[in-house]
Order: structure tokens, then sequence, then C-alpha cells
């Protein structure tokens, strides 16, 4: 590609929209009472594109979320998940007694935020992972990464409702014992309330109906004598 460029008043070109590579500029023609004088310069521009990556850092702002406090003591690990692989960049982040973690030189992509534990007096949040992104941009000076801040709340520990104790039973009254004590103060015996057999009794009944029985017989027996 060849293009014609003319000096300006101030005996300058400026040639634009070069593309990466080199170039040649040949002096083809001179002013008036001016020399002309041919020479082949080979120039070359360094426009290659540098690798360095634009890097920002990563803020994690942790509060209550009743009253918006800073909770001090709560621990993160910070993933990449784009671009792949998903690594793991940090455990054991623990937030300051600001309720932050700054994590700094992070590259444009996709995070990832997991709470591991809280502070005692606070519960972890149903969802522990927050997903964030780190945006690239180009302005006229160059490359840049975009500074993200996160905020996360956690939330203060419902109390237990203590339960209700169980209503201790009534006690039975006790049995009066038995005063065994007559008026003088002396025990008295323990009537057997339960009556034994008289067996002396049936005894006698028997003897007696047996003499009857033996009297009634020899009655009969000599009465039966006489009438022979």
């Amino acid at each position: 590609m060849y293009i014609r460029v003319m000096n300006n008043y101030i005996k300058k070109l400026i040639i634009s929209l070069l593309i990466i590579g080199g170039a040649l500029c040949l002096n083809t023609s001179a002013l008036a009472n001016s020399n002309l004088e041919v020479r082949d310069d080979s120039i070359s521009q360094n426009n290659s594109l540098s690798d360095d990556k634009p890097l920002a850092s990563a803020t994690l702002q942790l509060n209550d979320v009743e009253s918006g406090t800073p909770i001090k003591g709560a621990t993160f690990t910070l993933r990449k998940l784009v671009p792949l692989p998903v690594s793991v960049l940090y455990e054991g982040l623990t937030t300051d007694e600001n309720g932050k973690i700054i994590v700094e030189n992070l590259s444009p992509g996709y995070y990832e935020f997991t709470q591991i534990s809280t502070p005692e007096g606070y519960s972890l949040p149903k969802i522990k992972t927050t997903v964030f992104y780190i945006l690239e941009y180009e302005t006229e000076t160059g490359h840049y990464a975009e500074d993200k801040t996160v905020t996360i709340f956690n939330k203060v520990t419902d109390p237990t409702d203590p339960t209700d104790p169980t209503d201790p039973t009534d006690p039975t009254d006790p049995t009066n014992p038995t005063d065994l004590r007559n008026s003088n103060g002396t025990i008295r015996p323990i009537e057997n309330k339960k009556s034994l057999p008289k067996t002396g009794e049936r005894e006698t009944v028997r003897t007696a109906l047996i003499g009857f029985l033996i009297i009634l017989s020899s009655f009969i027996f000599i009465k039966r004598l006489k009438k022979e």
C-alpha cells in the first residue's frame, strides 16, 4: 500500500492509520530552491499488543441485615469461574473490624465469594454464594478493569424458644397409720379381724350327732326284742 503525503508548515509529516509491521518512507520531490536527496530509510513502529491484562480489586462488605453494622470475623472462599478452568484463588478470607475483605490484582472475569462461617450470634444465609463480574473497558489512554464492591448481609440467630417444663404430679396423701397406743400410752395388740374356723365347735356337734344315733339305734333294738 502506498500513501502520498506532504509536509506541513512546520516541516513535519504525520502519517496515521498504519497497520502493525514495517513501513518505508521515500522522498520523491523537493521544493523550489531545494535539493532532492533520495534515501531509503526503513522505519518501523512497535505497535505489538501487550499481553499484560488490566487488573482490578474486589471488595466484600458484610453487614448486619437489621442494623447495617459491619460484621467482623466471618470467613469466605474466593473462586474464579470464567475464564475456565474454575479455580480456588483464596481460602480463609476473614472480614476485618469494618466488615471488609479486599482482594487485589484480579483480572476481568466472573468470580464467586462463598461464605464458610459466621461469628457467634449470626447464622449462615440460605444462599451462601455470591457471583460478581469484573468488567474490562477501553479508553483513549488504554485498557482498564473496573473495581468491584459486593455487599452481603447476615442475620442474627433466632433465639430458641424454651420448652415448657412438665407440670409436677400432685403427691398422694399418705395413709394414716393405725394408732396402736392405748390411752395410757401402752401399745395394744393388733386385732386380727379375720375369723378363724371354730374347730372345737364342729367336733362337739359331730360327737352329739353320733351319740344320738347310737341311742336311737339302741331304742329301736330293745323295742324289737320286746315284741318277740
